[in-house]
C-alpha cells in the first residue's frame, strides 16, 4: 500500500459533505430567481424612464455581457448601493440628446449608463415625470434671467449712446455715423 507523501497531506483540503453541495445548490437557484427579479425591475425602469422621454426601448444588456444575454447584476451594483451601471441600449429608438430631468433631492439627472438603485425599491414613476416639469421650469427661468440680462445691458448701451449723442453737436454725430442716424 502506497502512503501519501508530504506534499499533498499538506494541500489536503477536507471533504465536503453532501449536505455543503446541496445547500449550495439551494443558494444558487434562490440567488438567481432574485437576480431574474432584479433584472425584470430594471427593465420596468428603463422602459419607463426611455418612454417618458419619448424612446422606445427594444434591448438593454450590462456593457460587459455576452452577447445575447444581459449580464450579471452582481458586476454593476455599486458598492454603497446608490446605483446600477453599465447600462447599454441596444436598438433604442428615438434616443435623447440630453435624458435629463431634477430628482426628488433636487439634483440633475443626467443619463450616464446608469440608475439610481433606489428606484428598485421605490415608486420612482412620478419622480422623473415632476423632474422633467421642475427641469423645464427651471431652463425657462434661466432663459428669462438671461434675456433680462441682455435687455439691461442693452438699455445701457442705448442710454450711454443717448448721453454722448446729447454732448455732440449735429456736424459731429454725422461725421462719427457717417451720415446715419439712429
Amino acid at each position: 500500500m502506497r502512503s501519501l507523501s508530504w506534499r499533498y497531506v499538506l494541500k489536503q483540503v477536507a471533504r465536503l459533505s453532501k449536505s455543503a453541495i446541496e445547500s449550495w445548490e439551494q443558494y444558487s437557484t434562490s440567488a438567481a430567481a432574485l437576480e431574474a427579479e432584479i433584472v425584470n425591475r430594471i427593465d420596468y425602469i428603463l422602459t419607463f424612464l426611455l418612454d417618458e422621454f419619448g424612446c422606445t426601448l427594444n434591448n438593454w444588456f450590462f456593457d460587459d455581457a455576452v452577447e445575447g444575454q444581459v449580464g450579471h447584476l452582481c458586476d454593476h451594483m455599486s458598492f454603497d448601493y446608490t446605483s446600477i451601471t453599465g447600462i447599454e441600449f441596444a436598438d433604442c429608438d428615438n434616443f435623447p440628446d440630453d435624458l435629463c430631468f431634477i430628482d426628488k433631492d433636487g439634483d440633475e439627472f443626467h443619463w450616464q449608463s446608469e440608475i439610481p438603485a433606489r428606484w428598485l425599491t421605490e415608486d420612482f414613476e412620478q419622480e422623473i415625470i415632476d423632474g422633467r416639469a421642475k427641469l423645464e421650469e427651471k431652463e425657462a427661468a434661466r432663459k428669462l434671467k438671461l434675456k433680462e440680462k441682455r435687455d439691461a445691458k442693452s438699455a445701457k448701451s442705448a442710454d450711454l449712446f443717448e448721453k454722448a449723442k446729447s454732448k455732440l453737436t449735429k456736424e459731429e454725430f454725422l461725421a462719427l455715423t457717417n451720415g446715419q442716424t439712429k
